[in-house]
Parts: structure tokens; sequence; C-alpha cells
């Protein structure tokens, strides 16, 4: 039997991270988030939201210096 595969959308994403869509819709459109936009809906994988939100995390927790 085949493995059911659980899609994110923008909106399920927006709900957990307790932003707006329209933020999370942003950067799925700049690449940021890889995304697909299956009519008129943002659609994510699993693990490619898993993956970004770890980097986010490691990018807050070691953000670069200012330049001076």
């Amino acid at each position: 039997m085949a493995e059911k595969l659980k899609l994110l959308t923008a909106k399920d994403i927006a709900k957990r991270l307790k932003v707006t869509e329209r933020w999370i819709e942003k950067a799925c459109q700049t690449g940021r988030l890889p995304a697909t936009k299956v009519g008129g809906v943002w659609i994510v994988l699993p693990e490619a939201y898993n993956d970004w939100k770890k980097k986010r995390r490691r990018k807050a927790r070691n953000p670069k210096a200012p330049h001076q």
C-alpha cells in the first residue's frame, strides 16, 4: 500500500509559525522556501519545510556581523 504524503500549504505553515499567509507566500515566490504553485495555492513538501525551518534557526542563532 502506498504511503500517503502530507503536503503543506502556505496557510498551514503560516498557522504553525504564527505569521501571515502573505509572508509565507512571498518566501515561496522568491524561492527562499521551496514550493510549487498549484491552482493558485502554494504547496510545500514537508521535507522542504523542515530544511527551511532548520536553516532559519541556524541563521537566527548565528547572524552575520554587520559591516563596519
